[in-house]
């Protein structure tokens, strides 16, 4: 179980950084100790960092010799060290002591950076896909996830197929993986694909296969049903074991932050999903979650089509006819998906009309779950 950190154990982590972060290229021949007391919860803390011979070195104790002798209360330098405080601010105001020359301590922030560190990393954090709004190319890898549990058997399959015969109208290839025939375990958390093993998981299963097809497609369709106003599982641990696509650095983007991704390439993400309720509004959680994912992958996502109601709609014998007028436009969808790159506002809302009236679809769904429970209870 992860602890608080106690003070002394704050107090040498924030003193590794230091030294970590001690900059001996600009800085090899200075020789100086800078000696702390740390008073908190009525305690004293001596520790000193030891600049000597182009090396850092932090240790508790005393220095029968310090350069600058520095008391503060623990929770003063912390503000100092995080920027909060400005630290001759906080020696005017009277919020510490300094024994010693001040040009010291202007020194410090020089002395101990990590600037040296993230020059290291520029070409990473600077290098960005292409996101921008270009001229819409045609996908020559199209991938689609399946991700109902049911793979073929399900609502979504049926949904799914007069749209993807829109894509292959278009001489479009598709490759379709049912995900509920992959072993594809969780994400454990433990960030070795980010450190042990750069860009690799160290979980072997069919995630290591379905990494490498997701890097190359140029255009992404996740299909899957709502559950409990999200994905499947099998697509949510998918969608997760994607964090190897990405850098563990930070960067900013759009008043927000996300990570660099590892390969840098036009990709472009697009969602088809159904519920069981009629009401459209229910996707909205998981198109949100979506919005992010594309975001932090670098791929923006370029539309959704939503069918709601999707197994009453089928099992309403009045309603064929509307079902058929639906499974038109999904193929018209997927056409226009491969050449245009996005789908009409009109035919999305034909896609996603509720068909009928709200209330007997609900006395009509009520009435089949009923007779459902009793045959079961027969059988």
């Amino acid at each position: 179980m992860i602890s608080f950190l106690s003070p002394q154990e704050v107090i040498e982590k924030l003193f590794n950084h230091m030294v970590e972060g001690y900059d001996r290229d600009t800085y090899p021949a200075i020789d100086v100790v800078y000696q702390f007391f740390f008073s908190v919860e009525g305690e004293v803390l001596p520790y000193f960092i030891e600049v000597k011979e182009g090396e850092a070195a932090a240790k508790k104790g005393k220095h029968p010799k310090p350069t600058v002798t520095i008391s503060t209360p623990l929770r003063v330098w912390l503000d100092i060290a995080n920027g909060s405080l400005n630290p001759i601010w906080g020696l005017i105001t009277r919020r510490y002591t300094l024994k010693g020359g001040i040009r010291y301590l202007r020194l410090m922030p020089k002395l101990f950076r990590v600037e040296r560190e993230i020059s290291e990393l520029t070409h990473i954090l600077e290098g960005e896909a292409d996101e921008g709004k270009t001229a819409w190319r045609k996908p020559a890898r199209i991938l689609l996830l399946q991700g109902a549990p049911r793979a073929q058997e399900g609502f979504t399959e049926f949904y799914i197929d007069p749209f993807l015969k829109g894509i292959s109208s278009t001489g479009a290839v598709v490759e379709k993986v049912y995900l509920a025939k992959q072993k594809i375990k969780p994400c454990r958390g433990c960030f070795s694909c980010w450190t042990d093993t750069p860009g690799k998981c160290v979980q072997r299963d069919d995630m290591e296969e379905l990494l490498k097809r997701l890097e190359e497609a140029d255009l992404i369709i996740y299909a899957f049903p709502l559950y409990a106003d999200s994905t499947p599982g099998i697509l949510k641990n998918v969608l997760e074991r994607q964090i190897p696509r990405v850098y563990p650095y930070m960067k900013p983007y759009k008043n927000l932050t996300r990570h660099p991704r590892r390969h840098l390439k036009r990709q472009y993400i697009f969602i088809f999903a159904i519920c069981g309720f009629p009401e459209k509004r229910h996707f909205d959680p998981v198109l949100e979650m979506f919005r992010a994912h594309a975001r932090n992958l670098h791929a923006p996502l370029i539309g959704a089509i939503l069918r709601p109601g999707a197994m009453a709609f089928y099992l309403d014998p009045t309603q064929y006819f509307n079902l058929v007028h639906v499974h038109d436009a999904l193929k018209e969808a997927g056409r226009q998906l491969v050449e245009r790159g996005r789908v009409n506002k009109k035919l999305l809302r034909t896609i996603s009309r509720t068909y009928g009236q709200k209330a007997i679809w609900q006395k009509n769904a009520n009435i089949f779950w009923y007779n459902e429970q009793r045959k079961d209870q027969r059988s």
